[in-house]
């Protein structure tokens, strides 16, 4: 008598969220721009790179740190040369996902009219909004983790409205390797450039005038809740594929 052929066990499905609203569509720039604003780019990162290869010393771990001090205790050396202090082109960055983020939010709380007012007993304060952010880079194609970018920096830009609106510039893949080599890091997933940051009026200026604003959909404007839709994730069957 023949088994019968057990069955095979159904796969749980699996979900994924996705948003309410359509992701916006960033400004394209052809290839020439874009390789001219990297050049840019890169020219005002420069003083980072040079600084960082000349006075900073990479870490070789705390078990090199021991060895060196012990030595140290045993024959004192005479004391190092302080390193003169990084360029100012740096403290008007924000380097990464999170402190760029970060800096948007700072910026669209203050853009609430209850935040641009604030009573201390019976005196009235006028709170300062931090320096606003011109430019915001991601050298990378935008996808669902950039989805609050756009809606963020046209709130934090209400912060200043006599000025301009914050530009979101997508510069690609390729770019990534160039920005982070420039500034001695492993990796760069987002940059944002402050006003009035030491050279970068020439780079803020081809910005503006090339890259345009980010357009929102009706839907992200009007303010109406929309939940989060939950997608069904289809998985690829086993085994090899028919050529």
């Amino acid at each position: 008598m023949a088994k019968a052929n057990p069955k095979k066990p159904k796969k749980k499905p699996v979900y994924a969220l996705q948003s309410p609203f359509p992701l916006p569509k960033w400004p394209t720039l052809p290839a020439s721009d874009n390789e001219t604003l990297l050049t840019l780019l890169l020219a005002l990162l420069a003083p980072i790179s040079t600084h960082k290869t000349t006075h900073v010393q990479p870490s070789k771990g705390v078990r090199a740190r021991r060895k060196v001090s012990k030595k140290r205790k045993r024959s004192p050396s005479p004391a190092p040369i302080a390193a003169p202090p990084p360029p100012s082109i740096l403290s008007d960055l924000t380097l990464g996902f999170n402190s760029t983020t970060r800096a948007l939010e700072t910026l669209a709380a203050f853009s609430r009219p209850s935040a641009k007012t604030q009573s201390k007993g019976s005196e009235e304060i006028d709170p300062k909004p931090p320096p606003p952010l011109t430019v915001v880079l991601i050298p990378s194609v935008p996808g669902p983790q950039h989805a609050h970018l756009p809606l963020l920096a046209r709130t934090a830009s209400l912060a200043y409205p006599d000025q301009p609106t914050i530009r979101l510039v997508a510069l690609g893949k390729d770019s990534e390797l160039q920005i982070a080599k420039a500034l001695d890091l492993p990796r760069l997933s987002m940059l944002g450039i402050k006003k009035g940051a030491e050279g970068s009026s020439t780079l803020v200026e081809f910005v503006r005038e090339k890259v345009q604003e980010v357009h929102l959909e009706k839907g992200e404007q009007s303010g109406v809740w929309k939940a989060i839709r939950l997608e069904e994730v289809k998985r690829r069957k086993e085994g090899r594929e028919p050529n």
